[in-house]
């Protein structure tokens, strides 16, 4: 039933796409709605009280965001675990837990497919992220949960990229959890942000026009084989705009953002490997202690 309701909802996804102003305001009516299903389950659980207590709690701090991109290596991870590194994962990384000590300090996700709700109420790591739109369409008790309002732009153009500096009244999502990922390390303080995993290639890209296509770089978009790959697709622009925001703002705020990948296709972000990171890291720490 699950595969079902992916089809399904791929299948009016794409549809929708071919009508710009009912794709318009399909986004507008879900980003609507979730502004007012949020508030609600403010009053009863005080989500926005509680994300604003982690505001800079890691101030100055070097962290990973982790991609799900077929270079991925638990060899890698298991190395992040053994020194302690801090680290932001999402949607399905726990098909690496398997092969790996490693758990992320975050987790996030805020697509209704991109977990389902058994894995993460079962998923033990310190800090989880859900958005509104993910957290009303399943039912989810993992005590270390947070909730936050994501307010989706109505476009994919870069002037309408926005980065929240208050994620207690909203995230940005748009393009790739990546962004949303983004978003929680500078709210948190992370001032040296080291990304691993984040290939940027996709088999499938979904076009302007709604309609999904072998992209011919790859056969499969992530380190674990993806059961329909054709399901799994890329809004590229949306994805490589929503790294052009971050790197500006990360720019104009004194914030590194660098690419230890191995291999992959995103070259905005300045290059390191990841041996090079950790040394980074390590001496960083020494410094400031």
């Amino acid at each position: 039933m699950g595969d079902l309701k992916v089809v399904v909802g791929e299948k009016f996804r794409s549809l929708v796409h071919l009508c710009p102003p009912l794709y318009r305001l399909c986004l507008k009516t879900v980003r609507d709605y979730g502004k007012i299903y949020y508030a609600r389950l403010d009053r009863k659980y005080q989500y926005r009280e509680k994300l604003r207590r982690l505001k800079n709690i890691k101030e100055g701090e070097s962290c990973f965001i982790i991609g799900n991109g077929p270079s991925l290596r638990p060899e890698d991870l298991e190395t992040l675990y053994a020194k302690g590194v801090d680290s932001f994962a999402s949607n399905k990384i726990y098909k690496a837990f398997d092969s790996t000590n490693w758990r992320p300090t975050y987790f996030s996700v805020v697509d209704w497919k991109g977990i389902d709700e058994q894995s993460a109420d079962n998923m033990k790591v310190p800090y989880l992220f859900f958005s509104d739109y993910y957290w009303r369409k399943h039912s989810v008790t993992n005590p270390n949960a947070y909730v936050f309002y994501g307010n989706r732009p109505l476009d994919g153009k870069l002037s309408s990229y926005k980065f929240s500096e208050d994620i207690a009244e909203q995230i940005y999502m748009k393009g790739s959890v990546t962004y949303t990922n983004f978003q929680l390390a500078v709210y948190l303080g992370y001032k040296h942000i080291y990304l691993l995993g984040m290939d940027n290639s996709y088999a499938y890209v979904m076009n302007a026009d709604g309609k999904t296509v072998k992209s011919g770089e790859t056969d499969n978009s992530h380190f674990y084989k993806d059961d329909n790959p054709s399901h799994i697709y890329s809004e590229k622009e949306a994805m490589d705009n929503c790294f052009v925001a971050a790197k500006q703002y990360a720019d104009s705020h004194g914030i590194e953002i660098i690419n230890a990948t191995r291999g992959g296709k995103l070259e905005l972000f300045p290059r390191v490997d990841f041996e090079s990171a950790l040394h980074e890291i390590e001496m960083r720490a020494i410094r400031q202690s």
